[in-house]
């Protein structure tokens, strides 16, 4: 899967310390959701997910991110 460039740019720090780990969760009403893959290894708090609209990328994390994923079916 190719990942646009403005989410890697918004993910630019996660990349630089994991390499391209994305997973796209689905889209919905034109917007694209990307899940950011953490190693299994690592412990980290909320997950990483990006929206991207317009080529325009956001950040989303919290419990919006869990949130979101879930609304794909992801656990």
């Amino acid at each position: 899967m190719e990942v646009p460039d403005a989410v890697l740019k918004a993910a630019a720090g996660l990349v630089a310390m994991y390499g391209e780990r994305f997973s796209l969760l689905g889209e919905r009403e034109g917007v694209s959701y990307y899940l950011f893959l953490i190693p299994e290894d690592e412990t980290t708090g909320f997950p990483f997910v990006y929206s991207l609209a317009d080529g325009q990328a956001l950040e989303i994390s919290g419990f919006e991110a869990v949130d979101l994923m879930r609304s794909f079916g992801v656990e």
